[in-house]
């Protein structure tokens, strides 16, 4: 008796090509600059270059071993489009999550007005826990 169906087998080595791919290359790719010190762009590059090789390596290996020929092209894509985030991690500070806050703040402005919000942050702060820490402030809204 088969593990998996075969309708299933696909679906299956998609998602595990998907999370083998993007996990390795990920790590492997914070590890080298981490271990390095690099920031900025210069981590973007190391960056795109480790997770340009694994992924050659997944590619490769999905060519010449039929077993992985799904999974192994899935994982190759998966670290390559990781790339993405890291050059836009370097154009804006903060990357993606921090477009997206920068983003739903203008909105939320434009929904309530912003009196309203200022208002918001305004409750929201918190005392800082002692007198010698920086006070916890919201993000200023454009």
């Amino acid at each position: 008796m088969p593990i998996l169906a075969e309708k299933y087998k696909e679906p299956v080595a998609g998602v595990v090509g998907a999370g083998v791919g993007l996990s390795l290359s990920e790590f492997a790719a914070e590890f080298t600059t981490k271990g390095t010190g690099l920031m900025g762009w210069r981590k973007a590059v190391v960056k795109t270059l480790v997770k340009g090789v694994i992924g050659g390596v997944f590619l490769g290996l999905s060519r010449k071993v039929p077993a992985l020929s799904v999974a192994g092209k899935i994982a190759a894509f998966c670290g390559w489009g990781s790339v993405i985030p890291d050059w836009i991690a370097v154009a804006y500070p903060g990357g993606i999550p921090g477009l997206a806050e920068a983003a739903s703040a203008t909105v939320r402005v434009w929904a309530v007005g912003a009196k309203a919000v200022a208002a918001e942050m305004k409750a929201a702060q918190v005392a800082p826990p002692s007198a010698g820490a920086p006070a916890v402030t919201a993000p200023q809204i454009r």
